[in-house]
């Protein structure tokens, strides 16, 4: 006879697929993940640079990420530094940068929109994907981070 039961087997496959990808609410409170950016390219000359960043979720439910560099098309705006999530939706809203006073608001405050955050618990790690939506383009983050 044979150990295998394909009947207790399912429900613990079923078990660990769910653990591998938990929900972002499951990712950890009040500890910045140090992560990248991937390098990705929109229309009209908006861009992400890769480089460092850094994203937290904090107990009270503000969500911020740390960015080097995304360029926010032809009008030549440069945008680096805190970015701080302000949702509309559960997948859209619109990134307020703390460091680009003098900035148009439609630049330093662009809407997103296709936000996901997927938080592999067993290995620590989040990816976060969202777009991001300036005058002219649209640029996708696409952010690793880890703890």
């Amino acid at each position: 006879m044979s150990a295998f039961s394909p009947t207790a087997t399912v429900p613990t496959i079923a078990t660990a697929l769910i653990l591998l990808c938990a929900p972002a609410s499951a990712m950890p409170k009040d500890t910045p993940l140090p992560g990248s950016t991937i390098g990705t390219v929109g229309g009209n000359f908006c861009a992400v640079k890769a480089g460092t960043s850094v994203f937290e979720s904090t107990s009270e439910g503000v969500q911020q990420v740390l960015i080097d560099e995304i360029y926010s098309g032809s009008r030549g705006y440069l945008l680096t530094g805190l970015a701080r999530f302000k949702f509309t939706g559960e997948k859209k809203g619109r990134l307020l940068f703390n460091t680009t006073s003098g900035y148009p608001d439609d630049v330093r405050k662009p809407r997103f929109s296709n936000y996901r955050a997927r938080f592999k618990k067993n290995l620590n790690r989040l990816k976060l994907t969202f777009d991001i939506e300036f005058p002219g383009c649209t640029v996708r983050f696409i952010g690793k981070y880890w703890d």
